[in-house]
C-alpha cells in the first residue's frame, strides 16, 4: 500500500473523495464534438503520438461518439466500471 502525505493511504483518501454532482446538461455530444473537429485549423504541427487534427477530420464517422462517451466517462465518475 502507498501512503501519502499525514499517513493516510491512497485508497483512504479515495473512498473519501467527494466530487462535484454530475449535471446532464453539461453532457457532450457527439455533435459537440463533431463541430469542434470540424473547426480545427489544418495544417499545425502532430502530438508527441504524431497525430495531427487531419487524422480527427478524416476518420471514421463513429470517433466523435466514441469520443463524446469517453469525454463523457471521464467527468462523471460515478458512471465507471470499476474492475477488481
Amino acid at each position: 500500500m502507498v501512503t501519502v502525505d499525514r499517513g493516510r493511504s491512497i485508497s483512504q483518501k479515495k473512498s473519501q473523495y467527494q466530487s462535484q454532482p454530475y449535471i446532464k446538461d453539461y453532457a457532450i455530444d457527439a455533435e459537440l464534438v463533431e463541430n469542434i473537429i470540424r473547426k480545427m485549423k489544418r495544417g499545425k504541427a502532430d502530438d508527441l503520438e504524431g497525430i495531427t487534427c487531419e487524422h480527427l477530420i478524416f476518420s471514421n464517422a463513429l470517433l466523435p461518439c466514441i469520443l463524446a462517451k469517453l469525454f463523457n466517462l471521464m467527468i462523471n465518475p460515478h458512471k465507471r466500471r470499476h474492475s477488481r
